[in-house]
């Protein structure tokens, strides 16, 4: 799946668990759930830190994962642990809250995760600056669901469910990982360092590698190892989410595969000159800013899960990435050659040591070789002349002068000027003679055979129409049925994936309008959690949300299809502001010289008057003399240009007999 905060490609709005400006729980959405702080907790042992680096850094050997957590196997579920409260439209709301003393991180491992049709998980920090999420029951992948990161030593995991289905909710958090290297935007007082010998990917020697900058991604295996890799692209041009990595990350599992959470775009946005002590430091930028969850295994062919050693295979290893990415990740899928040659000139992009994207440079001859032995020829020899590799970059791309991907990193030594030894893609091709040890089978699909393979961007679609005729078709003081019509996922073909559906809200104590108009408008609006999945193009639909009285709302709907391309604004062309009296707001502004206004709202539809009086009681003017909508605000423009200095009396009555007043100031 993907996560928190991306935005979509073309109409440039926000898109949760699919990513991002940051989702909003759904109990932060209402008035009347149990504080934060009263949800009950499960605190888990505390981590020694210290202890925990210098056990992983005493592991120097580069042809390892690269370790960050230390997970704890758990058992927690909605029907023994955490709080149930119901919500004002019957929806269920639970939450539970985890932690561990000494963490600098937190993500969750669940397992037996389906949830009931339209039920969404959340998972934040307790500030609610990270949150992940909404996941529904189709985002697991083999059963199970990952999460990425939440800086700090607290998690909250919130549930909301449908009326009448939380006996359907079957879900358990099977683990939890406590980090001990910080993953998050890193603290000025952050000790871990890269090598000062490595070089940004903003700096000028990779600005012709920028498509191959966009194909790598650093990613978490069970919630406690790093490894980078990267995309790659497929002879039927598909777009297919492949992503080649070293076998010795993964070890041939589909279990581990399942729990892969990738991080896309991490990477320092100037250029610190190599060498300097700068460059050596921490990254300052959000890992979790662009995620995705869960792969699915493709091929695998190394040593590492039978023998516990590299040599004699190339290790290396195919997911398929089981979510689709947003277009405006702006990621990339990397060409391939196979052949059996070894390189002029090479390059390779990482993530050392979990920090931010750098690039290598080799610019004399390779060698092909085995690993740490040269008597076969299942890898690629590097001896880099600018910038090195640290634990982390395994599984990272090797490129040839042609920008292909011709290897995997598998180890190598440690330091500056170092040796490398990369995988080869052309042992891999072939491999053991099966679907799942090849990588002819996914990489060349359609039977083509070709030794080469240019890369493209990751694929765009047709975007699609706005959601048709949306409006508001019931209100009460609680709740609003909102109705449209379904788009399509190509135009009016097809079926949307997901809709995103936000709003924004006025009060009587700031009674000014917030129509969502623009995309600027709709990123800062809103989110509203429970959303029906879009149906076939044509079908009528509809999403109840819950409201707070007195205050006014302003929906806006977009259709966003399976590539996560955004649809334009359908917008509600109203306010629905949910009262169970006749609401009328203070005048504004008050005192005032030319013209004031107020805002008049009833719950039912009502002959509404709204006279002028002066000081004395004389009537000054008939201001409004009209039926009025329902749960609608009906503003009442009031000119007081012509009107000497004074106090005034704006009565309002309801043809029932209900009567307000207000007072204006009229200053000259």
């Amino acid at each position: 799946m993907v996560l928190s905060v991306a935005l979509l490609g073309s109409c440039g709005v926000g898109v949760p668990a699919s990513a991002q400006e940051t989702p909003t729980p759904p109990s932060t959405q209402q008035t009347t759930t149990t504080p934060a702080a009263s949800v009950p907790v499960k605190t888990l042992p505390a981590i020694d830190r210290a202890a925990l680096r210098a056990e992983a850094d005493a592991q120097t050997d580069k042809s390892r994962p690269y370790r960050f957590g230390k997970a704890i196997a758990t058992d927690y579920s909605p029907d023994r642990d955490g709080t149930w409260e119901q919500l004002p439209s019957g929806a269920w709301l639970w939450r539970l809250r985890l932690r561990s003393q000494n963490a600098v991180s937190m993500n969750l491992g669940f397992k037996r995760f389906r949830l009931p049709a339209e039920a969404q998980l959340y998972v934040y920090g307790p500030d609610t600056e990270v949150v992940h999420g909404p996941y529904r029951s189709d985002d697991a992948t083999n059963g199970q669901l990952w999460t990425p990161i939440v800086p700090g030593n607290e998690a909250v995991v919130e549930l909301k469910v449908p009326p009448r289905t939380r006996s359907d909710v079957s879900v358990r958090i099977e683990k939890v990982s406590r980090g001990f290297r910080s993953l998050a935007t890193a603290s000025k007082q952050a000790r871990s360092k890269a090598r000062a010998c490595n070089i940004d990917v903003a700096c000028p020697q990779a600005d012709p590698w920028q498509d191959q900058v966009r194909s790598v991604g650093l990613y978490s295996v069970d919630g406690v190892d790093l490894c980078t890799g990267s995309l790659i692209n497929n002879t039927s041009e598909d777009g297919s989410l492949y992503f080649l990595t070293a076998e010795h990350c993964l070890q041939g599992s589909e279990e581990a595969a399942a729990s892969m959470v990738f991080y896309w775009n991490y990477q320092h946005p100037t250029c610190r000159p190599p060498g300097g002590e700068e460059s050596g430091e921490v990254t300052f930028a959000n890992k979790s800013a662009q995620t995705s969850s869960g792969a699915l295994l493709r091929m695998s062919y190394g040593n590492v899960e039978t023998e516990n050693q590299i040599a004699g295979k190339p290790d290396i290893t195919l997911v398929e990435i089981d979510e689709p990415i947003p277009p405006s990740y702006g990621l990339f899928l990397n060409g391939w050659d196979r052949r059996d040659v070894a390189p002029s000139e090479a390059v390779s992009i990482h993530h050392p040591s979990t920090h931010g994207k750098r690039i290598t440079f080799e610019r004399d001859s390779t060698s092909i070789t085995g690993f740490n032995n040269p008597s076969n020829d299942t890898h690629i020899r590097v001896d880099w002349d600018e910038g090195t590799t640290e634990r982390g970059s395994s599984g990272s791309p090797l490129f040839n002068s042609a920008q292909q991907t011709v290897g995997v990193l598998s180890g190598g030594e440690s330091g500056c000027e170092i040796r490398d030894w990369y995988g080869r893609l052309h042992n891999t091709w072939n491999g053991g003679g099966t679907p799942d040890t090849q990588l002819r089978p996914w990489l060349d699909p359609i039977d083509t055979e070709p030794e080469t393979v240019e890369g493209r961007a990751l694929a765009d679609d047709t975007i699609p129409p706005a959601p048709v005729n949306l409006s508001v078709e019931d209100v009460t003081s609680t709740s609003v049925r909102l109705q449209w019509t379904a788009p399509g996922d190509d135009g009016m073909d097809g079926t949307a994936d997901r809709y995103l559906l936000r709003y924004r809200t006025s009060a009587p104590e700031r009674p000014v309008d917030a129509p969502i108009e623009t995309q600027d408008d709709f990123e800062v609006a809103t989110q509203v959690s429970s959303v029906p999945s879009p149906a076939p193009a044509g079908t009528i639909q509809s999403a109840t949300v819950d409201v707070s009285e007195d205050s006014s709302y302003y929906f806006a709907l977009v259709a966003v299809d399976e590539v996560l391309n955004a649809s334009p604004l359908a917008a509600v062309d109203r306010d629905v502001t949910p009262v169970n009296d006749l609401q009328v707001t203070a005048p504004a502004p008050n005192p005032a010289r030319d013209q004031t206004r107020l805002r008049v709202v009833t719950e039912e539809r009502r002959r509404v008057q709204v006279r002028l009086y002066d000081a004395l009681g004389r009537r000054v003017s008939l201001l409004l003399d009209d039926e009025i909508d329902p749960y609608r605000g009906t503003t009442v423009p009031i000119d007081v240009s012509s009107l000497s200095s004074g106090m005034y009396f704006a009565r309002i009555r309801v043809a029932d007999g209900r009567t307000q007043t207000r007072k204006i100031s009229v200053v000259r």
